[in-house]
């Protein structure tokens, strides 16, 4: 194992860590299990998370006996004096220490929730306070928006920083990455295998590592088979290699927000008020996509107590999931979800009472159950209830040459691009979160749907 010095934190850590959402899926012995199994490979780092559910106690657990052997990260997504003071304290309980090498502000979102960490009843006032008492070593911030942690590196308070970042979401090397280089402020990458999108695991965690400027890169793992794979395979051979570039480069790109299998939306503010395992079910959707109708997807798949159809559109998940993914509508357009209609499973499918050509009727159905949950102006945009129209592949290469023309003719000017990227996206029903391009709008509105655009092209002109 390679170990590297954590900024001005001066912390020696092992450059793979353990990153503590996955295991929340493990049982609590086979969590325990799994953490000390990792360490006997050199894992010094592990980094979890107050809202993790059980994360925290199974580290603590597994620790136990051993605790100056690790380097604890935990984090809090407090942005008040009074509530980050209560889950400092809630942290060190779970762990079951008496210290925590490094806290942070979890899932800084925008620049407004990092001005109001730094007021009087700001969060940072309290994490000081905890540092002077000795019961943190160093402070740090996590987050989704470079912008905004960028901004956050350039006030000087934070030692560290995680931030998303593995072979397909590159950004963070334009500056944010090379900042904390020069500053000395610690370099965490979480989301390495971009959710679990990215399938030759070892050559993208090489990647990570290669890059200058990062000091650990924490694959989450909770499984034998993702230890071998995160683990045992980059630590023989962990130079990233021209052959290692050719396999990510040979896998099928996703241009379109995608799910990193994060599980903020299942675990942030109470999580689905209607109870959906969001997370699995999209994962459930790439397995079934990949390898077919097998057993034990669709009987993982059956056994969920909620299915996707409860889904009322509340925006829940929407608003806490970092990467800005319109939830309901991937949720609406699931294809195992189209498999099991077509069986008739109860609790999986809605019938369409007035007929499968009225989507009027459907949408209504969905209008009315909205506002006996949510109340009387919330609101559910049409174009979600749409039916699909058929899209051959001339078809789609049409309308995928059509955007690219369209974002040549306006990508210099950023301020106009932004402006047209929210009318397309209020025109379509679709959110302008996460989306940064044409590309981004095309998928998020699907190949079926998108000769709906065709109305709305006199915004581009």
């Amino acid at each position: 194992m390679e170990y590297r010095i954590l900024g001005r934190t001066n912390l020696k850590i092992s450059a793979i860590g353990l990153g503590g959402i996955p295991i929340q899926r493990a049982s609590f012995d086979e969590a325990v299990r799994l953490i000390k199994n990792i360490h006997q490979y050199g894992v010094n780092f592990v980094d979890t998370g107050i809202v993790y559910t059980d994360s925290e106690a199974k580290i603590g657990s597994a620790i136990k006996g051993v605790r100056q052997e690790w380097i604890l990260a935990s984090k809090s997504p407090a942005i008040s004096y009074s509530q980050m003071k209560k889950d400092i304290e809630q942290s060190l309980k779970n762990l079951d220490v008496d210290y925590i090498d490094l806290y942070q502000i979890h899932h800084l979102k925008n620049d407004e929730m990092l001005k109001k960490s730094l007021t009087e009843d700001g969060c940072m006032r309290v994490l000081k306070e905890a540092q002077k008492e000795g019961k943190i070593g160093f402070i740090g911030v996590s987050g989704h928006n470079n912008e905004t942690l960028l901004a956050a590196a350039k006030t000087g308070l934070f030692d560290t920083i995680l931030l998303s970042f593995n072979y397909r979401e590159q950004e963070a090397l334009k500056e944010l990455i090379p900042y904390c280089k020069e500053n000395n402020i610690g370099v965490m990458v979480m989301k390495p295998l971009a959710g679990g999108t990215i399938k030759n695991a070892s050559s993208a965690i090489k990647f990570c590592l290669s890059v200058p400027g990062i000091s650990t890169v924490l694959p989450g793992m909770h499984t034998d088979v993702e230890v071998e794979e995160d683990l045992v395979k980059v630590l023989e051979n962990p130079v990233f290699a021209p052959e290692d570039e050719e396999k990510l480069k040979a896998e099928t790109p996703i241009e379109a927000p995608f799910c990193r299998a994060c599980g903020y939306c299942i675990t942030m503010d109470g999580g689905c008020p209607a109870g959906i395992n969001i997370t699995l079910l999209l994962r459930l959707e790439g397995y079934f996509q990949k390898y077919g109708p097998l057993d034990w997807i669709l009987n993982t798949y059956k056994n969920q107590k909620v299915g996707p159809v409860v889904c009322i559109f509340c925006g829940h998940c929407e608003k806490v999931c970092p990467f800005g993914l319109f939830v309901p509508r991937i949720l609406r357009g699931l294809k195992i979800r189209e498999y099991f209609e077509k069986q008739g499973l109860p609790n999986f499918s809605k019938k369409n009472l007035a007929g499968p050509q009225n989507y009027l009727q459907e949408y209504e159905e969905f209008v009315k159950l909205a506002k006996e949950k949510l109340g009387e102006n919330h609101e559910i945009p049409l174009a979600l209830f749409k039916l699909p129209r058929p899209a051959n592949e001339g078809q789609k290469a049409t309308v995928r040459g059509l955007f690219r023309e369209m974002q040549e003719r306006v990508n210099p000017d950023e301020k106009k691009m932004k402006e047209i990227l929210e009318k397309l996206c209020q025109e379509m029903g679709i959110s302008s979160r996460g989306v940064k391009n044409f590309e981004n709008i095309l998928a998020l509105a699907d190949y079926n749907t998108v000769v709906d655009l065709m109305r709305v092209l006199p915004i581009i002109q």
